[in-house]
């Protein structure tokens, strides 16, 4: 991946850019791609935080 399309995940993982953005930065399956890991460490880091209040 070359750096402009990293930049663009970056932006996109901080909320500086939306997913409409991404996609046409990085193309729509990829972009696809990090949106669904994006809600996979939302939901891990969510987890995380219930488990630490046990």
């Amino acid at each position: 991946m070359d750096q402009s399309k990293r930049e663009a995940v970056q932006n996109y993982l901080i909320d500086e850019i939306g997913v409409e953005e991404l996609k046409e930065k990085i193309g729509q399956k990829a972009a696809e791609t990090v949106q669904e890991s994006r809600e996979q460490l939302n939901q891990a880091e969510e987890l995380a935080e219930e488990l630490s209040k046990l």
